[in-house]
Formats: C-alpha cells, sequence, structure tokens
C-alpha cells in the first residue's frame, strides 16, 4: 500500500515545489490611492507562491472597501518570474453631504461636505450643519490604516442646539432646547480587513430646557443638565460582507459598549449601556437585494427623562419623527426588499418597500412595558434610491413611511441606504 502511494507523494510535491513564486505586486489605475492602503487588504506577499485563492480573495477585499468600481488581477511573466497586477478604476469619492425629513410639521434637514477617501488612504472625514428651528453642526474623521499596520483611530463631534420632542413624559409631547457637546477620541486596530476593534474615550454634556411655551405643561424639574465622561469599546465586523455595485450580500454585526461616569457627588457609580447591531443580506434572485437589520440594547434603568436609546425617523423608525420617543432599552428590527429596475454601467435605480418595527423601555419601567401601544411602532412604506456606481456611497434616498397602527407619517430622505 505504501510503495503505491510513493509515486503520487512524489507528484504533489513536485507540483507544490514546481509552484512559481511572486516576484512582483503592482496596481494599475490608482491616481489617487496611496501605495501604503493595499497592503491593509492584499494579503499576497512577494516570495511566497502564487496562490491565486488569495488573489482572488484580495480582489473581493479591495471591492469591499467600496472606493473602487472595477478590480481584478492579472498575472504575467517577468525576467525575474510571475508577477501580480492589481487593475482598478477608482470612484469619486468627495461630493456634498445632507440629510432631512418631513414628519407633519416637523421639519428638518443636514447640509455639508465629506470625503471617503482623503489623502488616498481610505480616511473618511465629514462636516455637517443641521437645521430644526435651531442651529447644530457634527462630524467625524475616520482613518482605521492611518498608522500602518491595521493600526489607526476615529473622532466624532457634535457643537449645537436642536429641538427635541419627547413623547414619554405625559400625554402632551413636550419641547425641549437642548445644548449639545459630544466628542469621543478613539483607537483602532484591523484584525482582518474591515474587522475593527476600538477603543477610547468620550466627552458628553447635554443641557434640556423646557421651551418658553411649555412652561406650564410641566415641572421646573425637567429642565437638566448631564455631564458624562466614558470608556467606549466597539468591535466591528465588516468581513463577511461581500460589496458589488448597488448589491450587498454576507452579514456584519457591531458590538458597542460604554461606561458612563458623572461627576456628581450624588451619581457616584458607573452607567453602563451596551448595544448589539446585525445586519443580514441576499439576493432571492438577480436583480434583488433583501436586507435585514435587527439592533438591540440595554442601558442603565433610572427615572432620567433623557435616556439613551430613541425612536427616529432618520436612525430606525421611518415615519415616527425626529427623536420623539426615549427610554433605557431598545429592540429594533428593520426589513428591505430593494429591487433594480434600472441598471446603466454608471446608474441604476431602485424601488424600495420596508418595514421598521421598534419597542422603546421607558425611564425606570419594565421590560413588558416596551411593547405596549405607547412604546413599540410599526411602520411600513415605499422608497426609492438614486445610485451612482462611479461615487462612493452616493445614493440619494427617499422613503415615505406610515404607522400601521394609526396612518400618521411622513418622509425621509438622505445620501446612502438606510442600512
Amino acid at each position: 500500500m505504501m510503495r503505491a502511494l510513493l509515486p503520487v507523494l512524489w507528484m504533489f510535491a513536485s507540483l507544490v515545489q514546481a509552484q512559481p513564486n511572486l516576484v512582483h505586486v503592482e496596481y494599475q489605475g490608482c491616481n489617487k490611492t496611496h501605495p501604503s492602503y493595499f497592503p491593509n487588504f492584499v494579503m499576497s506577499k512577494v516570495g511566497e507562491p502564487v496562490d491565486t485563492l488569495q488573489l482572488a480573495q484580495d480582489v473581493k477585499n479591495l471591492w469591499n472597501t467600496n472606493l473602487y468600481a472595477d478590480v481584478y488581477y492579472e498575472l504575467f511573466d517577468t525576467l525575474g518570474g510571475t508577477a501580480a497586477r492589481f487593475v482598478l478604476r477608482e470612484k469619486w469619492t468627495s461630493y456634498p453631504a445632507g440629510n432631512g425629513g418631513i414628519i407633519d410639521e416637523n421639519f428638518w434637514m443636514e447640509l455639508g461636505w465629506r470625503d471617503n477617501h482623503l489623502l488616498g488612504r481610505g480616511i473618511r472625514a465629514m462636516l455637517l450643519a443641521k437645521y430644526y428651528d435651531r442651529f447644530a453642526v457634527r462630524g467625524f474623521f475616520q482613518a482605521p490604516y492611518w498608522f500602518g499596520k491595521g493600526f489607526g483611530m476615529e473622532s466624532n463631534w457634535e457643537i449645537g442646539r436642536t429641538i427635541e420632542p419627547l413623547g414619554n413624559l405625559s400625554d402632551e409631547v413636550l419641547d425641549f432646547n437642548q445644548d449639545r457637546v459630544f466628542v469621543n477620541m478613539l483607537a483602532s486596530f484591523a484584525l482582518k480587513p474591515s474587522n475593527l476593534l476600538y477603543f477610547g474615550v468620550e466627552y458628553h454634556r447635554l443641557a434640556y430646557m423646557l421651551r418658553y411655551d411649555e412652561e406650564l405643561l410641566a415641572p421646573d424639574a425637567f429642565s437638566e443638565v448631564q455631564t458624562q465622561y466614558l470608556l467606549v469599546a466597539r468591535h466591528h465586523t465588516r468581513y463577511h460582507l461581500n460589496i458589488f455595485e448597488q448589491y450587498v450580500t454576507g452579514w456584519s454585526n457591531e458590538v458597542l459598549l460604554k461606561t458612563a461616569f458623572v461627576p456628581d457627588p450624588a451619581s457616584q457609580r458607573l452607567y453602563p449601556f451596551f448595544q448589539n447591531e446585525t445586519k443580514l443580506f441576499f439576493r432571492p434572485w438577480k436583480s434583488g437585494n433583501v436586507g435585514t437589520r435587527l439592533r438591540a440594547g440595554i442601558a442603565e434603568n433610572d427615572a432620567s427623562v433623557f435616556a439613551q436609546f430613541i425612536q427616529d425617523s432618520f436612525l430606525n423608525v421611518r415615519g415616527i419623527g425626529n427623536k420623539p420617543y426615549r427610554g433605557t432599552a431598545e429592540l429594533t428590527w428593520n426589513v428591505e426588499l430593494r429591487q433594480t429596475i434600472y441598471d446603466r454601467r454608471w446608474v441604476a435605480l431602485q424601488s424600495v418597500a420596508f418595514f421598521d418595527y421598534s419597542a422603546i423601555r421607558p425611564p425606570a419601567g419594565d421590560f413588558n412595558s416596551m411593547f405596549t401601544a405607547q412604546h413599540s411602532h410599526a411602520y411600513a412604506g415605499l422608497g426609492g434610491r438614486i445610485f451612482f456606481k462611479n461615487v462612493f456611497d452616493f445614493i440619494m434616498r427617499l422613503d415615505v413611511g406610515l404607522s400601521l397602527q394609526d396612518g400618521s407619517g411622513g418622509f425621509v430622505m438622505g445620501l446612502g441606504q438606510y442600512f
């Protein structure tokens, strides 16, 4: 038996030994991308045997950055041996940004600018001015591979004044003037391409005061200032998402942990916060795409009316309004059917049917109260997308959602897919 196996083993060893080594890797069509950015996603190494499976995975990794409208590899012979060339077509990554919506008389909008490939290193930066009867400014700087070998950083901030309607205080919806200062600094490390671990600190100061025309509806105790210092840890897994033009398949998961310290002699304790968000995408047919998002979270269940979790048209329930309900725990489920109705090389149109459901635990309430009619809301609706293939994540979105409970609703518009 052993003698019969020896020729087979010898042939296998000869094939492995004969596998040529990769002598060079080059990139064609990268007018903006800095050469130091590619090794974060291209795992094929010079000096190792040519591995076509790994080269195909490298192409997939580059596709999933969403920075390129086309990516493929080719092998070619040189005097020194076999070399690999990645041929890319870069997307336009810098453009105006905006969001907005109208639900009844609740109008808000954001306008600004974003760059998704700053310095050619995959750095994403954005600055937005928001108007909702009062003005706010927010932005972020995300550079997950800035320092090389998987190390990077992220910072988010918001400074401004808005109006926040709170609908879980009494039978009346009360409007508060909100003055907010928020900033965080996070260090990141890439465990794998698009599989990121974050850790850092956060400063958050909120000042709420009833608007002048609401003074008779609630006692002064509902005016409040909160200052928090937080330790933040986040794990974001996007490694299992496959992105091809307007289509997405696979899954992703994001875990967010926070521990807040309130500098108040009466509150010398920690306030934990946990949230997990899972997304799943598949294509039931060639021009269709189904996506679903499940988000669950829990935080300190104190009696504050200004709790951590919210139900908001732009975040989780299309048509419900701008931050109308707050609570200390959340369960949200979003489902979309995206159907491509027009597809060309540079643009695609999608029609969308969606269902959004969210339940919020009221401050100091129990879990059963989450699912009462007052704190759980279901909306369904239709929408449309204009997808520009040569621009990074430039998707013009419009959704109209109606309540399945009372028929109320409105529209939400923005850039990018809803989730």
